[in-house]
């Protein structure tokens, strides 16, 4: 067997080939030479080496200097003669090779190959690539290829995503700053109420039952679209440039954000500024509704300003705005303002859904004080047992379904958030939704049981506009969201009472509602939509939904040139009586938000006339704190006109 040093040179004789000798003479002749040296190698040291240099020709010099060189600079040598070697190749194949096309920007796990099934309109939102950027203090610029929607069954990455990469559902999170360490909650059913559904339905939440587009996967089938999504992206940054310094989106002033040398039209529909936190709210409930908390890394360049907007700071500051609004009794409104049901109600509902998607305590106590005024500020049952209703102020004694409404869905989102909710609440609500329904029609009364199906008005605003049941979706909500049951009658006779009046377009005969068009729209995607237990589902909602999606994405802003680009008018029903472009805006990108904000309520409950209706586990009872003190009674409302009930708010 060769000895170490006999391999060394056999190795170093592959990379001299100029040796001259065979690999084989020359082996057996340094192995001789190796056991003739024997000690005195070790004995005779330098001097024994230098005389050897000194004696020897140049070839045997190199052998030496191999033999005595450590094995791992051979092998360096080795590999690097390869590498020259192979690079030579290379070059010398590429002069004969025609060009290369430049690469093309593709998006993330698209496959590109797939015809498209719709053709998405040009927005300014897609092409902001190279657009000139001017930096904001402490933001990152971007160049980052903007999102494209190719057709109805993509998958996009997850952009909820940690810094450190980590899943969203196994988060640790960041006790630092706003990127704080997530908190547990209550162990909830997250098959039924607000949010992801059984099995991550729809878009699931993040790592719960929250909406949100987790992985921001649209699947096939469920309805959501290119263009669908192309109208909420677009809403989104409309209202991400119309937000105050402050954090609010004001609905009479949000003109002075405008950019780029034009002004939204303030015409369509004027807003009032005591909806402040009521727009503020719905606003930030369409971030929210799509997946962005205040964690959010999303950002993009605004065509007009040319200034990095990033989602995260855009939610972050709307909710620190409603959060040093909130008074000691947890109102996130004036008690004493008019308007505090919407206000307070819309508030509570996206304080609760920001501490629902981000688990972060710097929202957790701002929305447990906000759920418990809201029960304070619940009106008694008839008779002085229990819960009933809420309306315009808190504990006012008048009652109405659709504050009611508003409450609901805050209260169901606190409960799925793990906060302190009271089962008194939502049965009280439910109680008085039984009251207000005309059991043989179907239809929901604003006030009371007799008034189901009249029109209800603003005075002297929007008397002229054409009359919807959107009352009647209320209440189908409330019945939804309470109770979890697909076989109660109302629903589907309140069904087929919406279909047979689906959305229209039609300004000159005024019959744009888009808080009707909201309410339906989730009402009827809960009972009829894809992901509906009902064997026969499809039967209401295909055709409101294609009702819907003609009337919105016809008629949503689309000039790249207009700052009103990705907004929607505010001259429908209710904008032209205090809620304007910001909340025409905001209502219109929540109910495309329809297909995966809400998961479906009824989760795994099959329908069966025998089988019991499904029921939310059960919550504490009225929170500890003292209910508010009633307030002085208010005047009372004006007379109804003849034909409905009069509605102050809308």
């Amino acid at each position: 067997m060769l000895s170490a040093n006999a391999q060394r040179i056999a190795l170093g004789r592959r990379l001299l080939p100029d040796w001259g000798q065979s690999p084989i003479l020359e082996l057996k002749k340094m192995a001789d030479n190796q056991n003739k040296r024997g000690d005195a190698q070790e004995h005779q040291g330098f001097e024994y080496r230098s005389s050897i240099f000194e004696t020897k020709t140049s070839g045997e010099r190199m052998q030496d200097i191999i033999r005595n060189s450590p094995y791992f600079i051979i092998a360096l040598a080795f590999n690097m003669m390869l590498l020259a070697f192979a690079m030579v190749w290379k070059l010398s194949h590429d002069e004969q090779k025609p060009a290369d096309k430049p690469l093309e920007a593709v998006t993330r796990n698209v496959e590109e190959d797939k015809p498209k099934e719709e053709e998405v309109k040009k927005r300014d939102i897609f092409d902001q690539a190279d657009a000139a950027v001017e930096t904001i203090e402490n933001e990152v610029t971007t160049n980052e290829q903007e999102l494209v929607f190719p057709d109805q069954n993509f998958v996009y990455g997850d952009h909820n995503e940690t810094d450190n990469g980590e899943d969203y559902a196994m988060a640790k999170g960041d006790n630092t700053n706003f990127n704080l360490a997530n908190s547990t909650g209550k162990n909830l059913f997250d098959t039924i109420g607000i949010g992801g559904g059984s099995g991550r339905n729809g878009r699931g939440g993040y790592g719960g039952p929250f909406g949100g587009r987790r992985n921001m996967t649209v699947r096939g089938g469920k309805g959501a679209s290119a263009k669908t999504e192309s109208a909420v992206e677009a809403g989104l940054r409309w209202l991400a440039r119309h937000q105050d310094e402050n954090g609010a989106w004001s609905p009479d002033n949000f003109t002075k954000n405008c950019q780029g040398g034009t002004v939204c039209d303030h015409s369509k529909g004027f807003g009032y500024p005591e909806y402040e936190v009521g727009n503020t709210s719905l606003a930030l409930l369409a971030f929210l509704g799509a997946g962005y908390d205040h964690r959010a890394t999303k950002q993009w360049t605004d065509p007009f300003t040319k200034k990095v907007i990033r989602v995260g700071d855009v939610v972050k500051r709307g909710l620190v705005f409603l959060k040093d609004r909130q008074d000691e009794a947890g109102n996130l409104c004036e008690s004493t303002n008019t308007k505090w049901g919407y206000n307070h109600s819309t508030a509570a509902l996206a304080m609760s859904e920001a501490y629902g998607l981000s688990h972060a305590p710097q929202w957790k106590g701002v929305a447990q004080k906000a759920i418990n005024a809201l029960v304070n500020g619940q009106n008694p049952a008839p008779g002085g047992t229990g819960l009933w209703a809420w309306r315009y102020r808190p504990q006012s004694g008048d009652n109405d379904i659709s504050v009611t409404g508003w409450c609901v869905m805050a209260l169901k989102s606190a409960e799925l958030a793990g906060l302190t909710t009271s089962q008194s609440s939502m049965e009280g609500a439910f109680n008085f939704c039984e009251e207000v329904t005309d059991k043989g029609l179907g239809q929901v009364g604003y006030t009371k049981r007799e008034e189901a199906g009249q029109q209800v008005k603003a005075i002297g605003k929007n008397d002229d506009y054409a009359n919807h049941q959107a009352l009647t979706a209320v209440g189908m909500c409330v019945r939804t969201f309470v109770k979890h049951n697909p076989d109660d009658p109302m629903l589907e006779k309140g069904a087929k009472i919406l279909v047979g009046d689906l959305p229209t377009w039609d300004k000159k005969a005024k019959k744009i509602d888009y808080y009707y068009w909201y309410y339906a729209s989730i009402a009827l995607n809960q009972f009829d939509g894809p992901e509906s237990p009902r064997a026969s589902k499809g039967t209401y909602w295909k055709p409101w939904e294609e009702a819907l999606k003609k009337s919105l994405l016809d008629n949503q802003v689309n000039n790249e040139k207009l700052c009103s680009n990705g907004s929607w008018d505010g001259d429908d029903r209710w904008g032209v009586d205090g809620g304007g472009r910001v909340y025409a805006t905001a209502i219109n990108t929540l109910t495309f938000e329809v297909y995966y904000r809400y998961g479906n309520a009824f989760g795994l409950t099959k329908k069966a006339k025998s089988g019991p209706a499904v029921t939310t586990p059960k919550a504490p009872e009225k929170p500890a704190d003292k209910p508010a003190d009633k307030p002085a009674d208010k005047p009372a409302d004006k007379p109804a006109e003849k034909g409905g009930p009069e509605k102050k708010d809308g």
